[in-house]
């Protein structure tokens, strides 16, 4: 492996790592308060379509699997283990696409994850409303983090987006 190369697939893991620590602040910081100083239930309108509603969710996406939380805690963990075990062992011609991706999952999985370790339970507050209804269960920055990062391995999955071989140059002198 040339230096070069070492030092792109070591700032491509930085950067994934970087991506998975501000999104992990992120979801922290925007729980903090509401988990401090609101009781449950509590709901303020922001906008027509949307509310910030405190709710511990004791289970994991949409609310299943609940009263959990260690069980649920204890898999996000070896998941977000996985995923670093996963990172550090990419082709080293990936593209930032898996990187990215995996940067994004790391960083919801981990947010909930400390939720459901230090608390019992996550703070999920995101509340969406048509018409003043719940159309939605109600979630949180981490959660839109995991969802965001399975379109992203839905995208790699059916394109060659962030595939090794879309990233090695191209050999054009024989065309």
């Amino acid at each position: 492996m040339s230096s070069n190369s070492a030092a792109a697939i070591t700032f491509k893991r930085l950067v994934l790592l970087a991506l998975a620590l501000v999104i992990f602040v992120i979801d922290q910081v925007t729980k903090y308060p509401i988990r401090t100083t609101w009781l449950q239930q509590d709901s303020i309108p922001v906008f027509p379509w949307l509310n910030f509603t405190y709710v511990q969710n004791t289970g994991s996406l949409f609310g299943l699997f609940q009263g959990n939380p260690l069980p649920l805690g204890i898999v996000s963990l070896t998941v977000s283990l996985g995923i670093i075990w996963y990172a550090w062992r990419l082709p080293r011609n990936s593209g930032w696409l898996p990187y990215i991706t995996l940067g994004t999952l790391l960083g919801g999985a981990t947010g909930n994850m400390l939720d459901r370790l230090m608390y019992g339970f996550v703070v999920d507050f995101f509340d969406l409303q048509w018409n003043g209804k719940h159309i939605w269960p109600v979630f949180n920055v981490a959660d839109i983090a995991v969802d965001l990062a399975i379109v992203l391995f839905i995208v790699m999955a059916f394109t060659d987006i962030g595939s090794p071989a879309e990233s090695e140059p191209k050999n054009t002198a024989n065309t």
